[in-house]
């Protein structure tokens, strides 16, 4: 079985193992290493075994991802999905989402992450993706992978339309930070004006985030997201001010800039307080360059901006 991440329960039971492993050894071979090396005495010994549990939980005490494993895990489960024909198409998630509705019925429910640590929160952020066929052979690949995250334990999740609109993609689907995969069956509200789609995938007694009050400007931030097939990276900011997005000819919808980092593969991914509500979701980024070259190419970055959906875009798709 391919370890994706290593969580709590697994990392003090294997750690138990090892202590168990370890003490075991034979002492009479310990006693004859000590006594055939100087410099590794018999009290350096007990030392580092008395220190040793407290090394060793020190060092697994966290969260460990396998990137591979995780993209592994998708690409194979979807392309067997495919196999037998089971799958939303692209085509069928684009028409869903052109006709689907500005707002959907809502009432918070079921299990709700709890605390603010990382080790809970990330467990509710998902890879978010779609198959293709690259015409050159006959396996299934994984398409690009941005990020989405759990809005109630029922299976219904949050992500960006601009994510799901894509008709190349012969099925999508969410995984989990545990290598489980989920499909996307239907499309319950999107707003292509704040870049925002609520969805449903075939899961059921998942953990969600709960929903927080806007962030004041100042207030701590922070992401969890997917950057470039990194996956679950937390980093963190704050936000830095509230604006009108630039719209050709009239007033545009309202953005949070933060200064939290992310990058591609993160759009659709939470932005979150210190309690672990979510305030906002990532949607884009702006580069900032000084100057351009004589063929005209940006030179010179100078910043980046973050731009991000603040979650009162959110609370008005949710009809309570």
């Amino acid at each position: 079985m391919t370890l994706h991440s290593i969580e709590p329960n697994d990392r003090f039971l294997r750690a138990g193992l090892f202590l168990i492993t370890f003490f075991g050894l034979n002492w009479r071979n310990l006693k004859h290493v000590g006594s055939r090396c100087r410099s590794f005495t018999m009290t350096k010994l007990v030392r580092i075994l008395v220190a040793f549990p407290f090394l060793l939980g020190a060092a697994m005490g966290q969260v460990v991802i396998n990137d591979f494993a995780i993209l592994r895990s998708m690409e194979k489960k979807m392309s067997q999905w495919m196999e037998v024909d089971l799958v939303l198409k692209g085509k069928g998630l684009v028409e869903g989402l052109e006709k689907a509705e500005k707002s959907t019925d809502w009432e918070e429910k079921g299990k709700l992450c709890q605390g603010g640590g990382y080790d809970e929160l990330s467990g509710s952020v998902y890879l978010i993706s779609h198959t293709y066929d690259c015409g050159k052979c006959d396996k299934w690949h994984l398409g690009g992978v941005a990020t989405a995250w759990c809005l109630r334990s029922d299976g219904l999740m949050v992500t960006n339309y601009h994510v799901l609109d894509n008709d190349k993609g012969e099925a999508w689907a969410v995984c989990s930070r545990k290598g489980e995969v989920f499909e996307v069956v239907e499309v319950l509200a999107a707003s292509k004006e704040n870049d925002l789609v609520v969805f449903r995938v075939n899961g059921k007694g998942m953990k969600a985030l709960r929903l927080g009050k806007p962030a004041e400007v100042g207030e701590d931030v922070r992401v969890i997201s997917h950057p470039n097939r990194n996956l679950y990276m937390q980093t963190t900011g704050e936000v830095s001010r509230y604006f009108n997005e630039p719209r050709k000819g009239k007033t545009g919808p309202v953005r949070m800039g933060i200064t939290a980092d992310y990058a591609k593969g993160s759009s659709g991914g939470p932005v979150m307080n210190a309690k672990g509500e979510v305030v906002g979701i990532v949607a884009s980024t702006n580069s900032i360059y000084y100057n351009r070259d004589k063929d005209g190419a940006a030179t010179n970055l100078q910043m980046v901006l973050k731009n991000t959906i603040p979650v009162s875009a959110l609370h008005k798709m949710l009809k309570q």
